[in-house]
């Protein structure tokens, strides 16, 4: 299964493109305490959305937020002109099976054990919902006139839903 199918949104499949584009993205938490965790994160796979797997230390803070949150939101940005923000819920795994699919040998810098690590578990993010704003391509071009119209009349500009939208995924 690809990024996108044919059931999903215009909006929909526009998000998970642009996610998919993001070979790294932050990762934030809430914890019981209302702190906010924010770490940068490796996408292990993003091939079945909207599924995204990530990799990590079982005894690290963000699985412990995850689990008691039940709860995960994935944020990236890509310069000046597209950014991306996603709501979804963990799943921690740490079965062979999974070791043996998404195990990579660069992965042993930070598991020097290998897929015995006693540390290593892989994440899973079932996406719900999320918005993005792009303003690359012709929508910078879009906006750019949008911008002057705004300018001169004083009016807020229109923004089109290929530049921004909110979307519901599952």
């Amino acid at each position: 299964m690809g990024i996108t199918n044919s059931s999903q949104s215009t909006d929909v499949k526009k998000l998970l493109t642009l996610l998919s584009d993001f070979k790294s993205v932050f990762f934030v938490t809430l914890s019981n305490s209302g702190q906010l965790g924010m770490r940068p994160m490796t996408v292990i796979e993003f091939q079945d959305a909207p599924y995204i797997w990530f990799v990590t230390d079982r005894s690290s803070q963000k699985i412990q937020d995850s689990i008691d949150s039940n709860s995960v939101y994935i944020t990236a940005q890509s310069g000046s002109e597209i950014f991306v923000t996603a709501h979804g819920v963990p799943k921690v795994f740490e079965d062979e099976q999974t070791k043996d699919r998404l195990w990579s040998e660069p992965l042993r810098v930070w598991f020097p054990k290998g897929k015995e690590d006693p540390e290593l578990c892989f994440v899973r993010v079932e996406l719900t919902k999320g918005e993005y704003w792009d303003s690359s391509g012709l929508q910078k071009l879009y906006y750019f006139t949008e911008a002057i119209k705004s300018y001169v009349t004083g009016k807020t500009p229109e923004i089109n839903k290929d530049q921004h939208a909110e979307v519901q995924i599952s």
